[in-house]
């Protein structure tokens, strides 16, 4: 199976030069990327503490942290080989955005041909959105690979009409399933389009049984694995409630409580502002139209990552002609399912990221690739045609990498100096800490049962906390201007501050006797 997988990687009838070129080049990015990035991101703490303990053979201290640790396996394996947790987390970002090319070049080159597959690898490599996690201790590049790798497995399927490539992407599906539960969305999506293609495609119906048979099948066998040893008693209470946590976590809730509750407060503050008492007000309109509101919101934030100058090369992209392909209808399944699924979130949870759509975002660059082609295949036409390809490059190339570069320049270098003064200073007495910022106790040195953290800014509400947890230290993160009339509390006098552009880290040490 491995090997008819590689193989068709590396087939002859590929065109492999163009994509080498752009790994080469994709190459390059990451390691300045790798380089550039200085702080590390909050959520690496938090995968470094669960890798950390998971590697110390303390599996119930790893999942306290994360409760997916396929991410966090794969982090202590690297930082095996590289001494430091946050350069393996850089790299294996990296890594993996750079193995995202391949089967996203592969889909490409599928649906629309060579150039449009060369296209789509390199917006991939140059959009800031996604080069921005290279530098990041963080789970989406890994888990967006062995998505995307689900994605062509089952396109590969479907056109060599072959179960064991559904077999294997059925395989690694699970894979990403260890990493992040969305993966679980991906299973039933695809399960889904192989259903519909049984019913609407009869010619081709036996082989989409057998396709959504293997697909299938070793996610099924692991899950009557899992409920095996859970009636053996191999897989305990704690853990498996730790994972249906996690789970029931993604899966919460009451849909409309959040839209109920904004309904409701929009309603309240209506006559508050001039001409509320009269119809079709601001206040009005936006609470009749919350969904509406959502949806135009997410766009934006899609376009946005996507970067707004490929916004016209999809939208060339989406006039396709052979629409009907059963490739291309999975492709599209796969992307309207997982925007729905973040519709869902932000209408529940009423917010969303761009990181939360960087499925959708990185098969969009496939229909970006091919609208990129169409639009360079008319400008070859044209009068001044070198010139207009050439700014056609530089606006979809130089634009969006300088983009990126410029958005990675140092920032928050206060919370590492911090960390590193506190690391250094000897004479100061560091058995216990309370933080409101963990990357401070990180470049500290301090694992995560040397400190205890809090969201609090008050610094009496901190100081009253820290004695309660025999804490000999407060290292206090906040905005500049909130540091205005503060005063040391009775238990705690001030040591050090490490003031940054926009916020200030300082340090309190506990009093003697």
């Amino acid at each position: 199976m491995f090997k008819l997988v590689f193989d068709s990687f590396v087939s002859k009838d590929h065109s492999n030069r163009a994509l080498l070129v752009v790994l080469g080049f994709s190459l390059i990015i990451k390691a300045l990327m790798i380089y550039q990035v200085e702080i590390i991101n909050p959520d690496g703490i938090r995968y470094i503490n669960s890798a950390h303990e998971l590697f110390r053979g303390n599996i119930s201290a790893a999942f306290a942290h994360e409760k997916m640790l396929g991410y966090t396996f794969l982090l202590g394996l690297t930082q095996s080989l590289v001494s430091s947790w946050y350069l393996a987390g850089k790299i294996l970002s990296s890594v993996a955005l750079l193995m995202t090319t391949v089967p996203l070049y592969s889909i490409a080159l599928e649906l629309f041909g060579r150039r449009p597959a060369f296209y789509t690898a390199l917006v991939f490599t140059v959009v800031p959105h996604i080069n921005s996690r290279s530098g990041d201790v963080i789970k989406e590049p890994v888990s967006l690979f062995l998505m995307v790798l689900t994605v062509w497995l089952a396109m590969s399927a479907l056109k060599k009409s072959d179960w064991r490539f559904s077999l294997a992407a059925g395989l690694v599906c699970c894979l990403s399933v260890l990493v992040r539960p969305e993966g679980i969305v991906l299973f039933l999506i695809i399960l889904v389009f192989w259903v519909v293609d049984t019913v609407f495609s009869p010619a081709h119906r036996r082989d989409s049984l057998k396709s959504a048979a293997g697909f299938s099948a070793l996610p099924l066998a692991g899950l009557c694995l899992i409920c095996l040893l859970f009636v053996l008693g191999v897989l305990h209470n704690n853990l498996m409630f730790s994972v249906h946590e996690r789970f029931s976590d993604y899966l919460q809730t009451d849909l409309f409580e959040i839209y109920s509750s904004i309904y409701d407060h929009l309603k309240s503050v209506e006559k508050s502002f001039p001409g509320g008492e009269w119809t079709n007000d601001f206040f009005e309109l936006a609470r009749y139209n919350i969904f509406i509101i959502y949806l135009l919101g997410m766009l934006q934030v899609f376009a946005k990552s996507l970067f707004p100058v490929f916004v016209i090369p999809l939208f060339y992209g989406l006039r396709l002609r052979n629409f009907w392909s059963s490739p291309l209808v999975l492709l599209l399944f796969v992307l309207c399912g997982f925007l729905l699924m973040d519709y869902v979130f932000l209408v529940s949870r009423n917010f969303v990221t761009g990181r939360y759509m960087i499925v959708p975002l990185t098969l969009s660059y496939v229909l970006v690739g091919h609208g990129l082609d169409r639009i360079i295949t008319a400008l070859e036409n044209v009068r001044y045609s070198r010139a207009a390809i050439l700014i056609t490059a530089v606006l979809c190339v130089l634009l969006p990498l300088s983009n990126g570069f410029a958005k990675v320049s140092p920032q928050k270098l206060e919370i590492k100096l911090a960390g590193q003064w506190l690391r250094e200073s000897q004479n100061l007495s560091m058995s216990r800490m309370l933080v409101t910022e963990e990357r401070v106790a990180y470049y500290a040195g301090l694992l995560r049962t040397d400190y205890v953290t809090s969201s609090d800014s008050d610094l009496q509400s901190l100081a009253s906390k820290a004695v309660q947890n025999d804490c000999d230290m407060i290292v206090l993160y906040r905005r500049n201007s909130n540091f205005s009339g503060l005063s040391d509390p009775k238990e705690f006098q001030f040591v050090k501050e490490f003031p940054g552009h926009k916020r200030t880290v300082k340090i309190y040490a506990r009093r003697g006797p």
